[in-house]
């Protein structure tokens, strides 16, 4: 039985995964791509960085994800943040702090992106 819960959580993180794969770009000439569970990311000033998701939760309105940086001027950091797909516009709020944000604004430590897709 534990086998197969955890089997049905795999499939679910990399369809979910799946979803966020591509190129994308947001305001500000900031870059970000998704293959598998491998990203890379830079913006005028910042970067590049790269490494790996970990999805924490996958909810109705919202995935909870780690950005675990390993290479980048943030190398042995992790991101906290949340990420909402609608349509081509994958929605992104993350911090290096230690409280994950609840929603997609930029506030204290939390920066929001609304990233829109360039290739799949």
């Amino acid at each position: 039985m534990v086998a197969f819960k955890r089997d049905r959580l795999v499939g679910a993180i990399k369809k979910e995964l799946a979803k966020w794969e591509g190129s994308w770009e947001a305001d500000g000439d900031a870059k970000m791509t998704i293959k598998g569970d491998r990203w890379t990311s830079s913006a005028p000033g910042f970067g590049p960085i790269s490494g790996k998701l970990r999805v924490i939760e996958i909810g109705e309105k919202l995935t909870l994800v780690d950005l675990v940086v390993e290479d980048g001027e943030t190398k042995g950091r992790t991101c906290r943040m949340i990420l909402r797909l609608e349509g081509d516009t994958l929605h992104y709020c993350g911090t290096y702090a230690e409280a994950r944000p609840t929603e997609f604004k930029t506030a204290d430590e939390n920066v929001y992106y609304a990233w829109k897709r360039t290739t799949k």
